[in-house]
């Protein structure tokens, strides 16, 4: 395995360095930087708990063109803990990225190739939330390397990496063990997208999952699946999600998500979560200001304790 994993490493260095040595055969452009970043706000309301708000995110990127080749990405972020304690400030993406025609080599902190839903910017999600699995089953960002290759004609993708394992801003390797992920995108038609992803941590865990996104006439539908297969335990973990949008307006979108995660080793009233969330999505067409109000349902365990919740947010990026 450490074999595997070293020779995966070398062959993303080999790549960033080969693309460096054609930059340099490249017309140089001076470095450029480009900012952005969001911030959102939310208010919620739950039975007997009465209203709640907090900034949810407040996100600065950064993306540096440091020539015809090479980019450079900082995105810092200060985001609620949960619970009634402080905002944390967090490293989210810390990379550089060499992109040469249709191949491109990725190193530093950023997400892992997996979910469809996942690696959407949070700023792009029709709902406050990710869906459960994402937080569960997925990997999320992680330190390491990644190759990717685009056709030409964009009909598919793919892209491949080795990580530390040990999940966003943890640089130490605990265990010796990485983590490997894929994932494999194709566009067969206009508005149609179908994904694939693996995901291989040690010997002893195994995910994998299939996602779908459909787009035609303004409205929209994308469905996941991800399992995890661990030694040593007979069900796996298992989940999925349907999102379905609308444009009912120019800047009005109605917005449906039905969700299921299964985690069978943990007790009985956690070990399974059903909900379901129905909104309103405003947006402006430059995207600058967005607001979403939820209604959020939930059903928790094998004999199902169920909750729900209002929620509002509101979103400004630059």
């Amino acid at each position: 395995m450490q074999t595997v994993a070293r020779a995966l490493i070398g062959v993303g260095g080999v790549a960033l360095g080969l693309l460096a040595a054609q930059s340099g055969f490249a017309q140089e452009a001076a470095p450029s930087v480009k900012w952005g970043g969001y911030v959102q706000a939310r208010e919620s309301l739950r039975p007997h708990e009465g209203l709640r708000m907090n900034v949810a995110n407040a996100r600065l990127v950064a993306d540096v063109r440091l020539d015809s080749t090479f980019t450079l990405r900082i995105a810092p972020e200060v985001a609620a803990t949960g619970g009634s304690g402080p905002a944390a400030v967090q490293m989210r993406d810390a990379y550089v990225q060499a992109t040469r025609r249709r191949w491109s080599a990725r190193a530093g902190q950023f997400k892992t190739p997996q979910s469809r839903e996942l690696l959407m910017s949070d700023e792009d999600i029709e709902t406050p939330d990710r869906s459960a699995i994402i937080g569960a089953l997925t990997p999320g960002r992680d330190l390491g390397v990644q190759l990717a290759y685009a056709a030409p004609d964009r009909k598919w993708d793919v892209a491949a990496g080795v990580f530390n394992g040990e999940g966003q801003n943890v640089s130490q390797n605990r265990d010796s063990t990485v983590l490997f992920a894929g994932r494999a995108t194709a566009r067969p038609a206009g508005g149609i997208a179908l994904g694939a992803t693996g995901a291989a941590f040690g010997s002893d865990s195994t995910r994998y999952g299939a996602d779908v996104e459909l787009r035609a006439h303004g409205g929209w539908l994308r469905a996941e699946y991800i399992a995890q297969e661990v030694d040593g335990r007979e069900r796996n973990d298992e989940g999925w999600y349907a999102l379905a949008g609308w444009k009912v307006a120019r800047t009005w979108s109605v917005v449906a998500r039905w969700e299921q995660l299964d985690r069978p080793a943990r007790s009985a009233e956690s070990s399974r979560l059903r909900a379901s969330t129905i909104g309103l999505l405003w947006e402006l067409p430059s995207k600058r200001v967005r607001l979403q109000l939820d209604r959020i349902d939930r059903r928790t365990g094998q004999d199902p304790a169920e909750s729900h919740q209002w929620m509002a947010q509101v979103q400004g990026r630059f």
